[in-house]
């Protein structure tokens, strides 16, 4: 870099490098007192539509070099640089690296430009500290707005999006040209998660480098992909990345809510509730956390999941007692001063999304007005309830192992502390309630989960073990199959037809067993079955 220079510092995610960046860079280049152009590539990984496949920072580097090639750019006074991981930050951090009398001029969009980020403001004082001159450029607003996200939706439908990705391109490539970017376009898309796998390893420190190379993906569909690696025959290490951006569409990004703040929360989750009970070894363990990239390495037991051995049929009520009782745990424990997600209304948000999913299930059933008025009500309840205590919003079956000494929620990115505990019991009953339904044999089962819960009071509150089952019906009605939305309905007309009654065991008979035993034999016998295999 050389003293007197002015330099334009053109940062962004160029993934793909589309008709505005290229007339904006063009623009740059026609400019006589610019001596050079600087492209700031972010260090982001940005998926397709299909949520499997992506375009990184090296990909977009090629992409960028084609076109300024086939544009015929004076490519000697542009350089490509990559971003740590914010391509705005690595620009602001050139005043440091500038020689005095340099001159920086910070290319924004109008749309960022309207932002008024405040970075800028203080970079001006310490750029005149260093002897260096800086000062924003807002690059025109070109006729014919095109967006990023457009062109990787195109690209996700292979040859059929070829019309609206050339659309994008620069009027002032010829068809051939156009062609000839779409073929390298393709060839730069990659699959997300060993895009990933390639960005958590640069970030991890030497010791904990071969565990992502040997790591298996666990959730490959969304920009931020979880990893679990066999450590030993006795633990797993779960490796979560949430520095990058979550899919189009996704929920969370509704919310605003950024997925780093998921990894943020189950990191200030873990730590309060091990500190809170150190006795408790029935919690991940953290042995790496980056804090500026949001990368959590968490350590648990090489055990099966709930969920799998739902699957495979080896449940039993001292398996659900133990999960029960960790939850029983997590809602019982001393709240915390400040909210896991820095914001309660956060926390509310993700509680009534949950609601408002399984609420809309309601119209797939068939049921009595009572039975409809019962669930409604059920719904309406727990939308209002605000209870404070530490929450999973929602436990999900396959978020708990099962060790040899009890049960341990293994994913706490949406921990919360304000919510309705018959949420959480939910999702957990809900698999119970579908295993019971497949096998016929499941109702001993999910009273060792309600004695679990309950601890020494033996069962929980009726009223939350009520609105917990309507909840759970729910559940099985969104996303369940034919059989299950059968027994959701069932379960939803039992719950009506015993509103005032405390025979949790009988109203689950009436559900599951058909012949014609008496009602009081019918609890007998679950009452006995549970309480026999809880004390094995």
């Amino acid at each position: 870099m050389n003293q007197g220079e002015c330099i334009a510092l053109f940062p962004g995610s160029f993934k793909p490098p589309h008709a505005a960046h290229m007339a904006a860079i063009a623009h740059l280049a026609e400019r006589p007192d610019i001596d050079r152009i600087v492209l700031i590539i972010a260090n982001r990984i940005r998926p397709l539509a299909d949520g499997m496949h992506c375009i990184d920072a090296s990909g977009a580097e090629h992409l960028l070099q084609v076109q300024i090639d086939l544009l015929g750019l004076p490519a000697d006074r542009i350089t490509i640089e990559f971003a740590g991981h914010q391509a705005v930050q690595h620009a602001l951090n050139q005043v440091q690296r500038s020689p005095a009398g340099t001159r920086l001029l910070f290319c924004l969009g109008e749309q960022d430009a309207a932002l008024k980020d405040d970075r800028f403001d203080a970079v001006a004082t310490l750029a005149r500290k260093h002897g260096v001159e800086a000062g924003v450029l807002v690059l025109p607003a070109w006729s014919n707005p095109v967006r990023a996200t457009t062109m990787r939706e195109a690209l996700s439908r292979g040859d059929a999006g070829y019309a609206d990705f050339a659309a994008g391109l620069s009027t002032a490539l010829s068809d051939d040209d156009k062609q000839h970017v779409w073929r390298e376009s393709l060839a730069a898309v990659k699959p997300l998660a060993e895009a990933v796998r390639g960005k958590v390893a640069e970030l991890l420190p030497a010791a904990w480098q071969r565990c992502i190379a040997d790591a298996k993906v666990t959730d490959g569909c969304t920009a931020d992909p979880a990893f679990r690696w066999q450590e030993s025959a006795r633990s797993e290490v779960l490796i979560k990345y949430a520095g990058d951006t979550v899919a189009a569409g996704h929920w969370f990004r509704k919310q605003q809510q950024k997925p780093a703040q998921r990894v943020a929360v189950e990191a200030r989750a873990i730590r309060y509730l091990r500190a809170q009970a150190p006795q408790h070894q029935l919690l991940p363990e953290i042995v790496h956390y980056d804090k500026t990239y949001r990368l959590l390495l968490t350590r648990v037991p090489a055990a099966p999941t709930l969920q799998h051995l739902l699957d495979l049929d080896r449940i039993n009520p001292g398996i659900t007692a133990a999960v029960g009782s960790a939850v029983r745990r997590l809602h019982s424990t001393l709240v915390p001063t400040a909210q896991f997600c820095k914001d309660v209304t956060v926390e509310e948000q993700i509680a009534a999304t949950w609601l408002r999913g399984i609420s809309a299930s309601i119209a797939r059933l068939s049921l009595s007005p009572a039975a409809r008025g019962m669930t409604v009500a059920a719904l309406r309840d727990s939308m209002v309830r605000k209870q404070r205590g530490v929450f999973m919003l929602p436990c999900l079956c396959d978020e708990f192992v099962i060790t040899d000494t009890g049960a341990m929620p293994i994913n706490l990115e949406r921990t919360g502390t304000v919510g309705d505990p018959a949420l959480d019991l939910s999702p957990l009953l809900s698999g119970l309630l579908a295993w019971a339904a497949r096998t016929g044999n499941g109702i001993a089962s999910i009273l060792g989960f309600l004695h679990g819960y309950g601890g020494d009071s033996a069962l929980p509150d009726l009223q939350l073990i009520r609105r917990a089952l309507a909840l759970a019906a729910c559940g099985m009605a969104s996303h369940g199959n034919a059989s299950d939305r059968q027994c959701a309905a069932r379960v939803l007309e039992a719950l009506a037809d015993n509103s005032s009654g405390e025979d949790i065991p009988g109203l689950l008979g009436q559900v599951f067993i058909s012949d014609n035993r008496p009602p009081a034999t019918t609890t007998a016998l679950l009452n006995k079955q549970a309480g026999t295999a809880l004390t094995r």
